[in-house]
């Protein structure tokens, strides 16, 4: 059965396309003609021209970011000892306001300006504080170690001190214990002095960093502070402070004397 039109359009519809096709694909000849032929050069010459076409444009794009990266690096390179000045510049800001709390006008508002003042004063009272505090470790280590005679009397020193303080907190505490005690502390007194030591326990007086040192202090924003209870006595040795007096302080509620805390 010679192979038609009809012929190849049955089987293809009835499913039986392969069957009917015989081997070498007829069909594509019998279909072939030399305007399909010259619909395949078309297309070849057309994806060609597409790959041309997509070489040359990234080809252009390569160039014109290699092109942008090129003058980038120019500009970086011009303005760089300008950002290299700008940088020190910043860090010698940063070094200041970490080093001296140095900040600029136009940077914080007059509120905050204020602010920054009271915390630096604040700051350096404290330095100030744990300098007389570092000085008076240093003075208590280089200084010569007591007598163990000496070494007990002050133990009953600080014995009797806190005894005294005890007493004080209980309500039948009166003039006359007072009066006892202060015949004791006479006493007691007076035999240290032989050995060239003496106690720093008065109260009511005021605040002296450099025989105080402030365990509590119930005005935190006061500046004329004073001793209102001596925790443990200080000790002075010939003139030399051996242990500062651990005290608490708050604003003054009576004139005291300006004695400077010591009892000899």
């Amino acid at each position: 059965m010679p192979i038609t039109k009809v012929g190849l359009e049955m089987p293809y519809r009835q499913g039986l396309f392969m069957e009917a096709t015989p081997r070498g694909h007829p069909w594509k000849q019998a279909y072939s003609s030399p305007r399909t032929t010259d619909y395949g050069k078309m297309h070849s010459l057309f994806g060609s021209l597409m790959a041309v076409a997509a070489a040359a444009f990234f080809t252009y794009l390569c160039y014109h970011i290699l092109r942008w990266l090129f003058l980038q690096w120019q500009v970086i390179r011009a303005a760089a000892p300008e950002c290299l000045e700008a940088l020190r510049a910043a860090r010698e800001k940063i070094y200041r306001f970490s080093r001296y709390g140095i900040l600029p006008s136009h940077v914080v508002s007059d509120p905050t300006r204020e602010e920054l003042k009271r915390i630096q004063k604040l700051l350096r009272k404290q330095l100030i504080l744990l300098e007389n505090l570092e000085k008076n470790r240093k003075i208590e280590a280089s200084s010569p170690a007591p007598a163990p005679s000496v070494r007990d009397l002050l133990e009953c020193a600080d014995g009797l001190h806190y005894l005294h303080n005890s007493l004080r907190e209980l309500p039948g505490y009166s003039e006359r214990v007072e009066e006892g005690f202060e015949i004791v502390w006479h006493k007691l007194e007076t035999v240290l002095s032989l050995t060239g030591l003496a106690l720093l326990r008065q109260r009511h007086v005021p605040f002296d960093p450099k025989y105080h040192q402030a365990v509590e202090n119930r005005a935190p924003g006061s500046r004329d502070l004073q001793v209102i209870q001596v925790l443990v006595p200080g000790v002075l040795q010939d003139g030399r402070l051996m242990r500062p007096a651990k005290v608490v302080l708050d604003v003054p509620k009576q004139p005291c004397a300006n004695n400077g805390g010591k009892s000899l």
